[in-house]
């Protein structure tokens, strides 16, 4: 999805001598506040399975907007997986932001799901950011708020990014703040680096469950490399992994 082309999907504000043009080559900041989605699933069933895509070459110079790769927002009752797929691509990347932005950048979200699903996100690769000016929106390369019976985040790579936000973002590589009572994070990489370039608000947890439920079930995370990170802050940095008391 998108096209072989860097910036080649454009979402804001396009001119051409004065005139509004899809042919533009220089974006304008676009006012008021919208929304960019790759892959939408909001529809409910026993199964989902969102796999094998490549979304690349994408642009949008909006001021106030989201940016979703991947996201199913329905309550599915079985297995929910989101799995091998390449959110950007070394030849067109994945996003550009072309001017300061306060949208959250999410590359892979779930935010449904029946109390007994199981989430499987796994064997993907995110890659390709350019920002070309200072954001304050959150940025996460993998997100997963609902809670639901079984979750498995594992075997995803996170391959040469450079990010620029001063959003205090709980969980930037992974953040699972749920209270869903068995989950797995094993086998995530840095591939190559990680970096936020802006040095305004704090950068909390690489890997990250914020919520302090349930008391029971279980929580693995292990055999993840977090390696070549480099964040600048002038508040504070808080740790690589935090698990918040209570979960599993």
């Amino acid at each position: 999805m998108g096209n072989a082309s860097a910036n080649n999907i454009r979402t804001g504000y396009l001119l051409t001598a004065g005139s509004l043009s899809n042919a533009a080559t220089t974006p304008t900041t676009a006012s008021g506040t919208s929304a960019f989605t790759g892959i939408l699933n909001a529809s409910t069933g026993s199964n989902i399975n969102i796999t094998n895509n490549t979304l690349q070459g994408f642009l949008m110079s909006g001021s106030v907007t989201t940016f979703t790769g991947i996201i199913n927002t329905a309550a599915v009752t079985g297995n929910i997986n989101i799995q091998n797929n390449n959110v950007g691509s070394a030849a067109a990347g994945l996003l550009t932001i072309a001017f300061a932005n306060s949208g959250a950048i999410a590359c892979i979200s779930n935010t449904g799901g029946g109390a007994a699903a199981t989430l499987n996100i796994t064997g993907n690769t995110v890659r390709g950011m350019t920002y070309n000016a200072n954001c304050t929106g959150a940025f996460q390369c993998i997100s997963a708020t609902a809670t639901i019976g079984t979750e498995n985040i594992s075997n995803n790579n996170f391959t040469n990014l450079t990010v620029n936000t001063s959003n205090a973002t709980q969980g930037f590589l992974i953040g699972a703040s749920n209270g869903t009572t068995n989950v797995t994070v094993s086998g995530n990489a840095v591939v190559t680096q990680f970096t936020n370039t802006n040095a305004g608000g704090a950068n909390y947890f690489a890997i990250a469950n914020l919520s302090a439920v349930p008391t029971s079930g279980s929580s693995a995370i292990s055999n993840n490399i977090l390696s070549n990170i480099t964040v600048r802050t002038t508040t504070s940095y808080a740790a690589m992994i935090y698990w918040a008391p209570g979960t599993g």
